[in-house]
């Protein structure tokens, strides 16, 4: 539960860090000296490198949240010793939208501890689009998809041969978000999505506990997707911590708990250059970090992090290119098409932001046969997605497989029509 003056009103999220080493040395060695310590602007130079070491999710809350309630089988270790974290770093993002001056913030988190343990250790995953520069909403368009994968190279790495139970499932974006899933592949046959908010608010965003907990097996795929309509909007909006820039995320809570922090991809530079007709990116970045606005027609040269400008090479910032491209006769759908369906990086990291070794470093959509509710597969398909989906947008998870079935829907659809109007 999030407590304190002006706390509701003016903080965006506030997130829970475990700190854990990799090196071998005790938690107390690196981080007792931050204890009381007043903080620093997130990811930026004068942030002390051993935050970077703060990198697994322990507790995740967004505006309208109520708090978490796990359950009674499930909780999480407090303290090296017993499988968890001895410190904890919290990250806070406050929106002052008004530019108020001499304005207080004073807010808490009530965390409960038992010593009556618990049967399982859980562990939290963040899933979904990569935070950085791909993820970008054109503007005034009515839809536009970001997708963000773990791939099953990931989970083959990471997950024990009997997995692990989801019992809990957070969706997370900003306000020209819609609609958020979060979809299941296993093998050739996509699996009935963890969760679905077609719906999506940015001011409720409360976690979910799943009714019936879901089994997540080694080589299993996840597929985080977001809506957007960015109709009110003159500008291009851009991955970023800002309430006005975007996130497309999915943290997931289960057990038992494992070794894997972060599962997330996003589509390669090429890509995203070929989709918006732009020159090459500088060379040599690290898709590993925050980079929002690299080079573009650069030759070579370092990226720049944390929002700040591009390195060296030459070559003009990607986000002022962007705006200042002329969106007249643009086709958003082949665009949004290329960025689903092109090659994505994975971003598949150990619990103190070490990357995993696995055997790809590319993913995509799988080849699956997609899932479609069992009671009527045609038509409460169709039901249950927005009338733009079907009418604008891309359908890269199945391939040609998919847009055939798309049009078999919408004939079965007008037959009905038929039918019901005497025909």
């Amino acid at each position: 539960m999030l407590y304190g003056r002006n706390a509701r009103k003016h903080l965006h999220h506030a997130v829970a860090f475990e700190c854990l080493t990799h090196d071998g040395a005790a938690g107390e060695e690196v981080f007792e000296e931050y204890v009381g310590h007043v903080g620093h602007e997130c990811y930026t130079p004068n942030m002390p490198p051993d935050f970077y070491k703060c990198e697994r999710f322990l507790i995740n809350w967004a505006i309208g949240s109520e708090g978490e309630l796990l359950p009674e089988h499930v909780g999480y270790p407090l303290g090296e010793r017993h499988g968890g974290a001895t410190y904890v770093l919290f990250q806070t993002h406050y929106d002052n939208k008004p530019l108020h001056r001499d304005l207080a913030v004073e807010w808490g988190m009530d965390i409960y501890y038992t010593d009556n343990l618990r049967k399982y250790d859980a562990g939290n995953i963040g899933l979904g689009h990569s935070i950085l520069f791909s993820l970008v909403v054109p503007p005034r368009v009515p839809y536009w998809r970001v997708a963000g994968h773990c791939d099953s190279a990931c989970t083959q790495s990471a997950i024990p041969e009997e997995g692990v139970s989801v019992f809990m499932v957070f969706l997370h974006s900003h306000y020209l978000a819609r609609s958020i899933r979060l979809r299941h592949f296993r093998g050739d046959q996509e699996l009935e999505p963890m969760a679905v908010d077609s719906y999506f608010d940015a001011d409720f965003q409360q976690s979910r506990r799943l009714s019936k907990e879901v089994r997540l097996l080694p080589g299993d795929h996840l597929t985080v997707e977001c809506d957007y309509d960015s109709r009110s909007r003159n500008r291009s909006t851009f991955s970023g911590w800002a309430a006005d820039d975007e996130m497309c995320q999915a943290f997931i809570n289960y057990y038992p708990r494992v070794d894997m922090a972060l599962c997330r991809s996003s589509p390669h530079p090429s890509v995203v250059a070929k989709a918006f007709d732009l020159s090459p990116f500088q060379e040599n970045m690290d898709l590993n970090t925050f980079i929002f606005d690299p080079k573009v027609g650069a030759e070579g040269g370092a990226a720049a992090a944390g929002g700040g400008g591009g390195g060296g090479g030459g070559g003009e910032s990607y986000q002022e290119v962007m705006q200042k491209k002329s969106w007249r006769n643009f086709d958003f759908k082949e665009a949004n098409a290329r960025l689903l369906e092109g090659d994505h990086v994975i971003k598949c990291q150990l619990n103190y932001g070490v990357s995993m070794k696995l055997p790809t470093n590319t993913t995509g959509y799988p080849k699956a046969k997609a899932f479609f509710p069992p009671e009527d597969q045609a038509c409460s398909a169709s039901r249950s997605r927005p009338q733009a989906v079907i009418e604008n947008a891309p359908t890269p998870a199945t391939g040609g497989a998919g847009r055939t079935r798309m049009v078999v829907e919408m004939i079965v659809l007008l037959m009905v029509s038929l039918v019901w109007l005497g025909w």
